[in-house]
């Protein structure tokens, strides 16, 4: 008897307790912008949430920043390229992106210069393939502006420092240029 009667007054007083703090949760900000919640000391603490057994969960959304091929901004100079009606005016666009995706090598951001790279030649080869399926004429500096992006992107495995990706973009210039 007593032992179910302590047993009935132990859950009684687990069920009352509803705010028992057992640690803190602290929200991160990590160099990639991701938020990573956890309940360990990060150099840059946000904020901290006490944990309560009932509450575990915390509803919040995890703010993550936007790649830099997916800025407004370098979607609109992609298609200002593609739809230049010369080649002055496209190399010019192209020349435009270059320079964007070199300032982001120059901050150690090779990754994402690789991907702008790779939007860019991804988006030249959409149009192209849709112009071939619309048996339009396509004109050769598109292509050429094409080999540009592609002679960047194949160069992806081999470079690992800013220098030897700019190196990469002037070879390609100077190949473009020929």
């Amino acid at each position: 008897m007593s032992r179910q009667l302590f047993l009935f007054i132990f859950i009684t007083f687990m069920s009352l307790s509803s705010t028992v703090y057992s640690a803190s949760i602290r929200q991160c900000r990590q160099a990639d912008g991701t938020i990573l919640f956890t309940n360990k000391s990060c150099s840059i603490a946000k904020r901290s949430f006490p944990v309560v057994f009932n509450n575990a969960y915390i509803n919040k959304t995890a703010y993550r920043k936007k790649p830099p091929f997916r800025h407004s901004n370098f979607i609109r100079l992609q298609n200002k390229m593609i739809n230049a009606r010369t080649a002055e005016s496209m190399e010019e666009h192209a020349r435009t992106i270059m320079d964007s995706i070199l300032s982001y090598t120059k901050n150690g951001q090779i990754n994402k210069a690789y991907d702008m790279v790779a939007s860019s030649y991804a988006k030249i080869s959409v149009h192209l393939k849709k112009k071939q399926w619309e048996q339009q004429a396509i004109a050769e500096h598109i292509v050429k502006i094409q080999g540009l992006f592609e002679e960047v992107l194949i160069s992806q495995p081999t470079i690992s420092t800013a220098i030897a990706f700019n190196d990469v973009v002037q070879t390609a210039w100077e190949n473009y240029s020929k």
